[in-house]
């Protein structure tokens, strides 16, 4: 089985050749939360994120998906001002893709 942790700090929530058309998402994803700073979420705004995310740009394919959520642990990040919180943050981030990795995709057993 191939890692999940191995590109965790390449390119992590950031836009490359192969996913550029999702920045119109992560625009609106940030703006959502821009003006929050615990990144409390109101109706209104869970009604916005998945509207954007609805639309977004190669939403079936697992490593956008993957990407988006990276962004929305970065807005995360961003709003943290302590540094060991934010080590926390991206070690959670690394245990939710390895559920997302095991959960989400049937796995073989021999």
């Amino acid at each position: 089985m191939e890692s999940v942790f191995k590109d965790i700090g390449k390119n992590f929530g950031e836009l490359t050749d192969k996913n550029k058309p999702m920045k119109k998402t992560f625009e609106k994803v940030e703006s959502i939360y821009k003006d929050s700073a615990d990144l409390k979420t109101s109706s209104a705004d869970a009604t916005a994120l998945e509207n954007a995310m609805s639309k977004m740009w190669g939403r079936f394919e697992e490593n956008n998906c993957q990407t988006m959520v990276d962004k929305m642990f970065l807005i995360a990040k961003d709003k943290m001002t302590n540094e060991e919180d934010k080590k926390v943050l991206m070690g959670l981030r690394s245990m939710v893709r390895a559920a997302e990795n095991t959960l989400y995709k049937p796995q073989s057993r021999f």
